[in-house]
C-alpha cells in the first residue's frame, strides 16, 4: 500500500497493520503468531475497496499481483493469532476478488487460505502453481539444480544475467510444504526437501547461519544479504522441522535468526533509516514469531522483540498510525 509514491512499510515492511488501542506490538508478538490486525481506517478511509486492499491510501485502485498476495498474507496472519470468524471472512473475500483478477502462480496466500477456509479451489490454484514455478523454474543443466529468479530468456531480454536466487526458493519451498500438509502427497515434501538442500548447498553458510542472494549462471556467487533472504529462510527451515522433526532445520533456522539478529540490525533493530537494511522486514517478523512460538522460545526473544516492536511506535506517523519505513 502506499501514500502518493512511497510504500507503506507497516508492522516491519509494506504490509498493513493496525494496533487495538488498548495492546501495543509487543502484547501481539507475545500472544505467539506475529502481526497484528488488518481492516484498517486511515483518518476515514477503509484500506480496502471491494474487498481488495487499495494500492494508494486516496485511490481506490486495488493492489495487485504479488504486493496484492503480500496484503493477504497479514490477513491470514490476523486470522491465525485470533481464529476471528471475521478475519476468516476477510481472507475469503480477499482471496476470491484477487483470483479473479489475478491468475496464479502467486500461490502462498492460496496455499494459506485452504488451510484457513478449506476451499478447494484455493487449493487446486495453490497446485497449480507451484507445479507450474516449480517444473519451469527448476533447472539441473546449470549448478546441479536450483530455481531460476527469473527465466534465462527473460533475465537477458532485461539485460541481466540469470541467477538462481533465494528469492526464488524459499517462498516456494514454503509452499511446497504447506501443499504436503494439505494433501499428504509425499512429491510435495520431496520437493520442499530437494529445494531447501540445494539452498543449503549453496546459499548458507553453515557456520554463520548467513545467506547469500545467489548464484549467477557463470557460477559467480552474489553475495550481497538481505533480510528477506534470511527471514524467509528461517520460515521455511521451521516448516520443515514441523512437518519432518528433522532438528537440521531447527537449528538452521536458529543460527539464520542469529544472524539476522546480530548482523542486520543497527542496535538490535530492524526498523531503521539504513536503506541497506530496510529489505522487507516484514517476514523477519513472521519468520521469528513463527520459529520461537514453534521452538517455545517467547521467553528468549521477547525483550528483543518488543524493542523492535517500540521502535516502529515510536517512529509511526501518529496521524494514520502506519510507519514509513522497514
Amino acid at each position: 500500500m502506499q501514500i502518493g509514491t512511497e510504500p507503506l512499510l507497516l508492522f516491519f515492511s509494506e504490509l498493513l497493520v493496525a494496533i487495538p488501542s488498548v495492546w501495543g506490538l509487543s502484547d501481539i508478538m507475545r500472544l505467539g503468531t506475529p502481526l497484528g490486525l488488518v481492516l484498517v481506517v486511515l483518518n476515514g478511509v477503509t484500506a480496502i475497496s471491494n474487498n481488495n486492499y487499495r494500492g494508494f491510501v486516496d485511490d481506490p485502485t486495488p493492489d495487485k499481483t504479488w504486493p496484492a498476495s503480500l496484503d493477504i498474507l497479514v490477513s491470514e496472519d490476523a486470522f491465525d493469532r485470533t481464529g476471528d470468524a471475521t478475519r476468516m471472512t476477510l481472507v475469503n473475500n480477499l482471496l476470491n476478488s484477487w483470483l479473479a483478477a489475478t491468475p496464479p502462480p502467486f500461490t502462498l496466500a492460496l496455499a494459506r487460505g485452504y488451510q484457513i477456509i478449506g476451499t478447494q479451489n484455493f487449493l487446486t490454484q495453490a497446485e497449480y502453481g507451484f507445479n507450474y514455478a516449480f517444473g519451469r523454474g527448476w533447472d539441473e543443466t546449470y549448478l546441479g539444480g536450483g530455481i531460476w529468479e527469473q527465466q534465462p530468456d527473460g533475465a537477458q531480454g532485461d539485460g541481466r544475467t540469470p541467477a538462481k536466487e533465494a528469492l526464488s526458493y524459499d517462498s516456494l519451498g514454503k509452499v511446497a510444504c504447506l501443499l504436503y500438509q494439505s494433501t499428504g502427497n509425499q512429491t510435495y515434501l520431496q520437493s520442499a526437501e530437494k529445494i531447501y538442500g540445494w539452498v543449503r548447498k549453496n546459499l548458507f553458510n553453515t557456520q554463520t547461519g548467513a545467506l547469500i542472494t545467489g548464484i549467477d549462471w557463470n557460477g559467480k556467487a552474489i553475495t550481497r544479504l538481505a533480510t528477506y533472504n534470511q527471514s524467509t529462510f528461517i520460515d521455511f527451515a521451521t516448516l520443515l522441522w514441523k512437518t519432518t522433526f528433522n532438528t537440521m532445520y531447527r537449528d538452521d533456522a536458529l543460527l539464520t535468526l542469529e544472524f539476522g539478529k546480530s548482523s542486520l540490525t543497527q542496535n538490535g533493530i530492524f526498523s531503521n533509516s539504513n536503506t541497506g537494511l530496510n529489505t522487507w522486514a516484514d517476514e523477519m517478523t513472521r519468520g521469528v514469531g513463527n520459529f520461537v512460538n514453534a521452538a517455545g522460545l517467547w521467553d528468549e526473544y521477547f525483550d528483543w522483540m518488543n524493542q523492535n516492536a517500540n521502535s516502529i511506535l515510536e517512529n509511526r506517523r501518529t496521524d494514520k498510525r502506519i510507519t514509513w519505513n522497514a
